[in-house]
């Protein structure tokens, strides 16, 4: 197979904050990542598009080649499960409005910027600038867009970049397509997930911990909870 026909790998990361880039050859060697927060100037770039064309623009010409173009994105896009993390985003910032009314109205505002961008019904609404440069470029026949599962994506990031080789991984997270936790086992270099039951109410330590950093003065939206985490060195085990 000729250099010029070996596919180039894009892997945007699609959630509607610390959006990201990374490029990869077909033999899985690393060429580029970066996250798009340095580029664009905008601490963590809430709601902003994964694939900003002006700095896209640039990875294209130096890494894409005649060959396929796999684009792939940190949500999956099961319409059913996208509606159903609508209607609870939008029954948790009910909730989160009636017990701190300051954050309830910034989630309010951040619900809606997500639906409208950040958690679109398919991976169809994702990458157009990408898609659009592509056709400029007379590629985008070359391009296919995969979405893989939100916490999958969570659990490669931690067990391909650990030092073992068999583990547990638990994800926890703030939300993801259906829970907001999950639990794989890493064998071999293979994740699978251990099914779990999924949390009917949507009981998240994810948005639990976002209020409690609310609770203590910090902005969870302005991406803060950062420095709750920073705090914990600083603390001291009481003895039993």
């Amino acid at each position: 197979m000729g250099i010029a026909s070996m596919a180039t790998y894009l892997g945007f990361g699609t959630t509607s904050h610390d959006s990201a880039i990374a490029v990869l050859n077909e033999a899985g060697q690393l060429l580029f990542a970066e996250a798009n927060e340095r580029v664009l100037k905008n601490k963590r770039a809430w709601n902003t598009s994964p694939d900003p064309v002006l700095f896209l623009d640039g990875i294209l010409k130096k890494y894409v080649n005649d060959g396929p173009i796999v684009a792939g994105l940190s949500w999956s896009d099961d319409i059913l499960k996208w509606s159903w993390l609508t209607k609870k985003i939008l029954n948790l910032q009910a909730s989160f409005h009636a017990r701190f009314s300051q954050l309830g109205q910034q989630m309010e505002t951040h619900s809606f910027r997500q639906a409208m961008y950040g958690a679109p019904i398919n991976n169809r609404d994702m990458l157009l600038n990408l898609e659009y440069r592509l056709f400029e470029m007379k590629k985008l026949q070359n391009l296919k867009k995969i979405g893989w599962e939100h916490h999958l994506c969570h659990a490669a990031t931690a067990c391909y970049s650990s030092p073992f080789d068999n583990a547990i991984c638990v994800i926890v997270d703030g939300a993801g397509e259906a829970t907001s936790q999950a639990i794989f086992s890493f064998e071999n270099a293979k994740i699978e997930r251990i099914k779990t039951k999924s949390f009917a109410d949507f009981a998240s330590l994810g948005l639990f911990y976002a209020a409690v950093c609310w609770a203590c003065g910090f902005d969870p939206l302005a991406g803060e909870e950062w420095k709750v985490m920073g705090l914990a060195p600083y603390g001291k085990m009481q003895s039993e």
